[in-house]
């Protein structure tokens, strides 16, 4: 009979604490800090304005927003004293955000529920005149393994290139940073008709390009059409080592820096001037025929289109840590026969310059130099 009362005692008291519980749940959901009321996005010229009212019995004294920029997270916490409070956010993209607020008590340190908001900063609708230069500067031809599409767009319009041949359809950002595309997956044998058409902001399109292209195969050599060559030092005393037998087709005739006299030390340098432009994917560097020792082991290439400003120095070697793309490639001068430097994308250009920067003695030999592209 004891057991029997002690047990219904027990239920008891779990009853009364459960109950309890769920009271001060209750409390504290209704002593929650009331939160910012009325929040809007209006977009501004830089960026959006987030705008809301703060009731006049808040017990909040901040408010911290917070939103996502290329992936990180950025947090702006702002003191509250009137009733209506704005916040100038800077945005670097048109695209739409989202925005989380909430206000808390820098006192007590409790937060209110957060509310949300999307906005985008304005946008400025591309006039006309620009979508048509764009679409007038797109290229499409043979090329690549399939078709290559390159473009220009110098006011970096957030436009759409729209691309239909068959019964596919391709979307190309006309802003992306590399404004070159290879479309894989074509028959070699057949001719495309390529319907081209830039889209701006979903509601305007420019008229539509016809472009006729047959599919070819990947990068080529480029033929020696009278390129010229010149170099930081050349050997012609003590033998006929001249810059101009690296275009020459022939691994037995070689170039070699000068060292009759005063030897010129490491570093060298070529310059090819292929007269015009060509698009550029690589080159390749031969040894002297039958010579193990002296081909430089570490080298730069970088390309220009007017033989005086020189970009996008590309570094080849093995433990390099120049902070530009390092490519882990090694002349090997124990191997006849060309060595493939691929470019990590084509590129246009008519000047070429190879930097030599290290071997086991203080002059390169080198003994040909082919380019590959288009």
């Amino acid at each position: 009979m004891k057991q029997t009362y002690a047990i219904r005692f027990l239920i008891l008291l779990i009853g009364i604490s459960l109950f309890s519980c769920k009271d001060k749940e209750e409390e504290s959901i209704d002593n929650r800090l009331l939160g910012v009321i009325g929040l809007m996005a209006e977009s501004a010229d830089t960026g959006v304005r987030l705008i809301w009212e703060n009731p006049s019995d808040r017990t909040y004294d901040k408010v911290e927003v917070s939103y996502l920029e290329g992936g990180e997270k950025i947090i702006i916490v702002e003191p509250i004293s009137e009733k209506y409070s704005s916040i100038a956010v800077n945005l670097k993209s048109d695209a739409v955000y989202k925005f989380f607020v909430r206000a808390f008590s820098s006192v007590s340190n409790e937060f209110a529920e957060e509310m949300s908001v999307k906005g985008r900063k304005l946008v400025e609708l591309a006039p006309s005149d620009e979508l048509e230069k764009l679409l007038n500067g797109i290229q499409i031809y043979g090329g690549g393994g399939g078709a290559r599409v390159v473009w220009e767009n110098s006011k970096d319009l957030s436009a759409i290139i729209e691309i239909k041949y068959d019964d596919k359809s391709l979307e190309l950002e006309a802003d992306r940073l590399i404004r070159e595309y290879t479309i894989p997956n074509l028959d070699m044998n057949n001719n495309y008709t390529m319907l081209v058409q830039v889209k701006y902001d979903n509601n305007i399109n420019t008229r539509v390009k016809t472009f006729t292209v047959r599919p070819a195969l990947g990068f080529k050599r480029i033929e020696n059409d009278g390129w010229t060559i010149v170099a930081s030092s050349e050997e012609t005393v003590s033998e006929q080592a001249p810059a101009t037998n690296l275009l020459d087709g022939n691994p037995r005739t070689y170039w070699r820096t000068k060292v009759s006299g005063t030897a010129v030390k490491y570093p060298h340098y070529v310059i090819i001037d292929l007269k015009r432009e060509h698009k550029i994917q690589g080159l390749s560097l031969s040894r002297k025929f039958g010579d193990e020792d002296y081909s430089s082991w570490d080298n730069n290439i970088s390309l220009s289109t007017d033989g005086v400003t020189f970009a996008d120095k590309y570094v080849y070697a093995n433990a390099s840590k120049d902070p530009n793309p390092i490519f882990q490639v090694e002349f090997n001068r124990t191997v006849e026969g060309e060595q493939m430097y691929l470019l990590p994308y084509v590129h246009t250009a008519r000047y070429i310059r190879i930097d030599m920067l290290r071997a086991s003695k203080t002059y390169a030999v080198f003994g040909d130099i082919h380019i590959y592209g288009e």
